[in-house]
């Protein structure tokens, strides 16, 4: 399934929120023309100005979803949701921004990589399959608990052992007193395209990448 639109316009999904803000410049400086989103809050699609470009806003989320069943073509993603949804998505541009890390979190004095419980060891997490295929790889036997809340809370309430989740300055884990025992996966957003578009609409897709690429080299 493609999705180039009926007038032939590139469907880019981004996301909303802190992640758009970051990117907006970096488009701007690359001539890639975006629309005034601020001047319609509550709409969801949006043409871009100058160029044959559609913009789907959305949920950071769903943006793979949407990139690999072909309803947009080109899309921004953290490299966590990359991971997470395990899509088969070509992503050839890192854009260096919204830096943070996957880390292994838990009570102070107690790391999950040395305690010997006797049972699977109950993971609090957003990003079950990333953190299966940690402890897999640990060699650790562990049961995933998927929350979409405050993963924080769980070990300070006996719900888990340990948390798998995304920091950046560390100060929650800090003021909730939690420790970041293992920092394992650098998380950044990237530039993914659906393979089918790709080659479909390699022209239009790689004076993309193209133009993204030369901002990050020159900045």
């Amino acid at each position: 399934m493609t999705s180039s639109t009926s007038d032939g316009r590139l469907t880019l999904a981004l996301p909303k929120g802190r992640i758009l803000d970051e990117l907006l410049p970096l488009f701007q400086q690359a001539s890639i023309g975006m629309p005034d989103f601020a001047a319609s809050p509550r709409a969801m699609v949006f043409d871009a100005p100058e160029l044959p470009i559609r913009v789907l806003l959305l949920r950071g989320h769903d943006v793979p979803v949407y990139v690999a069943q072909g309803v947009a073509d080109v899309g921004v993603a953290g490299q966590d949701v990359i991971s997470e949804y395990d899509a088969d998505l070509y992503s050839p541009l890192d854009l260096g921004i919204g830096l943070c890390w996957m880390s292994l979190i838990g009570l102070p004095g107690h790391d999950p990589r040395e305690m010997q419980l006797g049972r699977p060891m109950r993971v609090a997490t957003k990003f079950p399959r990333i953190a299966m295929r940690y402890f897999e790889k640990r060699g650790q036997s562990a049961q995933m608990l998927h929350l979409h809340g405050n993963v924080e809370l769980a070990p300070l309430c006996g719900l888990s052992d340990c948390v798998v989740d995304l920091v950046s300055t560390g100060e929650t884990l800090k003021r909730n007193g939690l420790v970041d025992y293992h920092r394992f996966q650098r998380i950044t957003s990237r530039l993914v395209c659906n393979r089918a578009a790709y080659r479909l609409r390699f022209d239009a897709v790689n004076d993309m990448i193209g133009a993204l690429r030369t901002q990050l080299i020159g900045s």
